[in-house]
């Protein structure tokens, strides 16, 4: 009996490894093989599938090495944002995908397809309102956020006038950090009312929470992680400050459109803090804005998931895949913006945001459909608010410790920080 026992027991041991054994062989190899044939049966091509690591050690290589180096002073900044998206799409193609793991990653370049991919397939593809020419038009809403858009905009400017030298009246600052001030004191009264210093307590808690989050994506990438971040964080706070920033960068870069935005807004403005309805009459600065959020969109890449065999144009995508729409590559690529489409041209947007493109479908730094940001409206006016009351006041340069290099941690962020030099005016 004792040896009948240990023989079952044995067996059973046996079936249970055996068992387990199958399972992950389906799901380290077999399943991984089977999705990748069924991707190549439809002519999409990619990186072959390595056992359980994917491509990741050539995602985290093509990070260190871009975050190993700054760039030239361009626009052309795609190929450090979003290295390994770049080089397989280059290798690839605008359709074409790589490894998270045992996980197909498919890039998606085609507008029409983008379009599928953001509003989900499910027929109710909400839309922000907008005018007749494409622009986005901010509600009420916004409208009754104003008093907290001028508080924290002026505080800003006292605080910068304190800094400049008293003789010479100028200054050197990083705006990144300055940026997360005023867009953390904004959403805090917005949010909190008087109590807004309740608010600055919580986003400390968050900023430790981001940089929790930030080190394990450096080792590992979890789409479901990152959306969840972006709901309470990037949505709120980031999406304003990297627009700033970037903007602040860019007519720094190119004083001649800061000078057509500075003259628009004395035009309009005067010395006056700036209203709703002349915060709205700015057309010069919303072009500036629209091109600066084609060239450095805050959000570079949207990912999806599909839980169930879904259809994209003539394609057949199995359950399991993420869905890759690479922003920055439709924003900066030539066959919808022309030869010149790296280069910082406010004017493509003269006649609103749809007209911009070659193919409307390919702008869309707010995404589009359901899952479009919300809080669209709120960061244009607060940062059409913040940037017109620091023309009124400030002249800026780069500054000649500024290190060019745009990188993605979330959101897109400048890796060493943003030093500009302000000169009062």
């Amino acid at each position: 009996m004792m040896a009948s026992s240990l023989i079952i027991m044995f067996s059973l041991v046996i079936i249970i490894i055996l068992w387990y054994g199958m399972r992950a062989s389906y799901s380290l190899w077999w399943k991984p093989k089977k999705l990748e044939k069924q991707l190549k049966q439809q002519g999409i091509k990619g990186s072959s599938y390595k056992f359980y690591y994917g491509d990741m050690k050539e995602f985290l290589q093509a990070i260190m090495e871009a975050l190993s180096k700054p760039m030239n002073l361009n626009h052309h900044i795609a190929p450090r944002a979003v290295p390994f998206t770049w080089k397989t799409v280059e290798t690839y193609g605008k359709l074409s995908f790589n490894w998270n793991g045992t996980t197909p990653r498919l890039i998606i370049g085609d507008p029409e397809m983008m379009k599928d991919v953001m509003t989900e397939k499910n027929g109710h593809i909400q839309k922000p309102p907008m005018d007749s020419k494409g622009n986005h038009k901010p509600g009420r809403r916004e409208m009754g956020m104003m008093p907290a858009f001028t508080t924290s905009s002026s505080d800003l400017i006292a605080r910068w006038k304190k800094l400049a030298d008293p003789t010479t009246g100028s200054c050197e600052l990083d705006i990144w950090p300055e940026m997360e001030t005023l867009t953390s004191d904004i959403i805090s009264r917005t949010a909190f009312g008087s109590n807004y210093e309740e608010g600055k307590r919580l986003f400390e808690l968050q900023n430790k929470q981001i940089a929790l989050v930030i080190e394990a994506i450096r080792s590992i990438y979890i789409p479901e992680v990152i959306e969840e971040c972006k709901v309470f964080y990037i949505a709120g706070q980031e999406t304003t400050r990297s627009l700033l920033t970037f903007t602040m960068i860019v007519l720094a870069m190119h004083p001649n459109w800061q000078e057509k935005a500075r003259e628009e807004v004395e035009q309009i403005c005067g010395k006056n803090v700036p209203d709703f309805n002349a915060i709205n009459r700015l057309k010069i600065m919303e072009m500036v804005f629209y091109e600066v959020l084609r060239l450095y969109p805050p959000g570079p890449e949207l990912h999806r998931y599909t839980i169930k065999r879904t259809k994209l144009g003539n394609l057949t995508i199995p359950a399991g895949v993420i869905l890759t729409v690479p922003l920055i590559l439709a924003h900066h690529d030539p066959e919808y913006w022309g030869d010149d489409s790296v280069e910082f041209k406010p004017e493509r947007f003269a006649e609103g945001v749809s007209n911009a493109p070659k193919d409307k479908l390919a702008y869309f730094p707010f995404s589009r459909g359901p899952k479009v940001c919300i809080g669209q409206s709120f960061a244009l006016i607060e940062a059409k608010m913040a940037l017109t009351m620091i023309l009124q006041h400030f002249s800026f340069q780069i500054s000649p410790s500024y290190t060019r290099a745009p990188c993605v941690v979330l959101n897109l962020a400048p890796q060493h920080g943003a030093q500009i030099i302000l000169h009062k005016l």
